[in-house]
């Protein structure tokens, strides 16, 4: 049975395969890169494209909530800013 493959398919297999055999990431860590992903290609292309600065900054924002949101390091919010919990 022949199996066809987009492009995107196979970007995607290239990435899983340096995440693994380049960079040391197991499964679960690359199933958290593939989730972040979206949200950084969106964050590169609003730091390219966005003329209002502060619609650029509301973008970022959202963005890099929804990134610490999936790695579950969002702790609680104070004062009109989130406090993130970084383990070092």
């Amino acid at each position: 049975m022949l199996r066809l493959y987009s492009a995107e398919d196979i970007e995607k297999l290239r990435i899983i395969k340096h995440l693994v055999e380049d960079r040391g990431l197991n499964l679960a860590g690359v199933e958290l890169v593939l989730e972040i992903m979206p949200e950084l290609k969106k964050l590169s292309k609003t730091a390219e494209f966005e003329d209002n600065l502060e619609d650029m900054k509301d973008q970022i924002n959202t963005s890099v909530e929804k990134i610490f949101n999936t790695l579950k390091l969002c702790s609680e919010e104070k004062s009109g800013s989130t406090t993130y919990l970084i383990i070092s």
